[in-house]
């Protein structure tokens, strides 16, 4: 869709998603709905593949299908694992371990904000990082998806679910606004 004024291109769009008839209108203004639709089914949003070694974050601002930023954490390994043998020291490694993975994904917390985070990756990183969100009052929408960032495969189950996530974070959004208008 493209707006025109005296010969001037004032603005392109690229639709996400073809729309489901074509069309063509030759009119004084152009005709914004569509493009007011498929905006409006776009959110900015971080996704966060986090592990006990840190996290990749990427920032996706509204209608981008590339990240406008991308930050790799990776904290200490030193004492990564838990030890399943040492009687009165183990206690000491576990605490150590748990500091160290704390640690590693409050970094990753650091660098969030954004209305929507989708989540991924190893469980107990997962829940520290929702536990260092919430310590930081993040009124973000958090929403766990499958994959990580271990190996190409991972990575791509991750971009699989981060969109059919994000597809279902907008309708849920938009029937929040449908039935709040039905209230009205």
């Amino acid at each position: 869709m493209a707006g025109r004024a005296s010969g001037r291109l004032l603005g392109a769009f690229t639709l996400v998603e073809p729309p489901a008839a074509d069309s063509a209108q030759v009119l004084p203004v152009p005709d914004p709905l569509g493009v007011a639709i498929d905006r409006d089914h776009q959110l900015p949003h971080v996704v966060v593949a986090v592990d006990r070694e840190g996290a990749d974050v990427e920032a996706y601002p509204a209608a981008a299908h590339e990240p406008a930023s991308r930050r790799t954490f990776n904290g200490s390994t030193l004492h990564i694992s838990r030890v399943r043998a040492g009687a009165e020291a183990m206690g000491s490694y576990h605490r150590r371990t748990v500091n160290l993975w704390t640690e590693n994904t409050e970094q990753a917390a650091d660098d969030v904000r954004a209305a929507v985070v989708l989540v991924a990756g190893d469980p107990k990183a997962v829940g520290l990082l929702r536990e260092h969100l919430v310590a930081r009052q993040s009124d973000a929408e958090v929403v766990y998806v499958e994959g990580g960032r271990t190996d190409d495969s991972a990575r791509e189950a991750l971009r699989a679910s981060v969109d059919a996530a994000m597809h279902e974070v907008m309708a849920s959004r938009h029937r929040a606004v449908l039935e709040r208008l039905e209230g009205s």
